[in-house]
């Protein structure tokens, strides 16, 4: 008999338009070991049919119910589930992948035992045809140094920017929530990555289990959450948000050379993701920023990047994507002359890490 006096975590799932995947997301989180859960699915306007499907699944356990909102993105629905939760502990799950039936009871044991904010476990990407890549890259750097004990922030310093900026794979007290103010950004995309370093840098304690509990579906089709004409622009808003974030606590400072290289690292490398109708905008934010910043001295900034920097300064978008062109053309001069076979073609992305 479902108590919702006893529940001792909350699953929170924002849908839209999963209608393939939700039943195979939910039969994983109700077959949980640790029973005493609660799930609240915040339907995202779908128009696919996964809202007729979430109440028929509704009718059979008693544990799930179900919110509606107009299309807001995941981070508007994560937030108004986050203030009907009841349990102890929250577990973000997107409605696309699916968990191990360990992972929640193993999670909030990890936490009750070691008293701590956020439990992270492992991810397991895999693809629509259910082949598998292997754990998250940023797995590494936990498993090494963090395997099955607690950190904090202060233990990664400038590695937590190599950590990939998710929220799924994680359980969070409650209480931390609320109180460090870790909330999503509303309508636009990247909404998570502000939520995830104001928790990871305000928890007092972080604890890390070395099993790919989280299985996560990558390269979907279709994959868009809501509908937003310009998506790549939400990565400006996000950064500013974290840049807000470091500046409000001296402790942060030491975090501000690396954020500032991953951030404008980061800004450039989505240029090119943006459509024809929203390049120029884009270009013109990346390029609004790098005026009001000084990388000069940032040692974290690498030559080729400030080469880019530079041309950012100085040209216009077409000037800039010109200079981008030129440096493609001249690699594949370069590997046309130097790899002569499909044998020197591996090595040569493998040595660079490519595959």
């Amino acid at each position: 008999m479902f108590n919702q006096d006893q529940v001792k975590v909350t699953v929170i799932i924002p849908v839209y338009n999963t209608y393939k995947y939700i039943t195979r997301c939910l039969n994983s989180i109700t077959a949980q070991i640790l029973s005493d859960i609660e799930i609240i699915c915040v339907d995202d306007g779908s128009t696919d049919g996964s809202l007729e499907l979430l109440h028929k699944i509704a009718e059979r356990d008693r544990r799930i119910s179900i919110l509606e909102i107009s299309n807001s993105g995941p981070g508007k629905a994560r937030n108004l589930a986050l203030t009907k939760a009841t349990g102890k502990y929250i577990a973000y799950i997107d409605s696309d992948d699916h968990i191990h039936k360990r992972m929640l009871f193993d999670m909030y044991s990890a936490a009750e035992k070691n008293k701590v904010d956020i439990v992270a476990c492992s991810i397991r990407k895999f693809s629509e045809d259910n082949q598998k890549f292997g754990r998250c890259s940023y797995n590494k750097i936990l498993s090494i140094k963090f395997k099955n004990k607690a950190f904090t922030w202060e233990d990664l310093k400038e590695k937590i920017f190599e950590l990939r900026f998710v929220c799924m794979n994680k359980l969070y007290r409650k209480d931390f929530l609320i109180e460090s103010k870790s909330f999503f950004l509303e309508n636009v995309f990247f909404e998570d990555m502000p939520f995830f370093y104001n928790s990871m840098l305000k928890a007092k304690k972080i604890f890390y289990i070395d099993k790919a509990y989280y299985n996560n579906l990558r390269l979907r089709k279709g994959a868009t959450t809501f509908e937003q004409s310009n998506r790549e622009i939400g990565i400006i808003t996000a950064f500013k948000k974290v840049s807000k974030l470091l500046e409000s606590d001296y402790k942060f400072e030491i975090l501000k050379p690396h954020f500032e290289a991953f951030m404008i690292s980061r800004l450039i490398e989505k240029l090119h993701r943006n459509d024809k109708d929203n390049i120029a905008e884009y270009y013109y934010e990346i390029k609004k920023h790098v005026m009001e910043c000084d990388f000069s001295k940032n040692h974290y900034i690498s030559q080729t990047l400030k080469k880019k920097i530079e041309i950012i300064e100085n040209e216009d978008l077409i000037g800039y994507l010109t200079y981008e062109l030129n440096s493609v053309n001249k690699k594949l001069a370069y590997m046309k002359r130097v790899i002569k076979s499909p044998k020197n073609i591996v090595k040569y992305f493998f040595k660079r890490g490519y595959i």
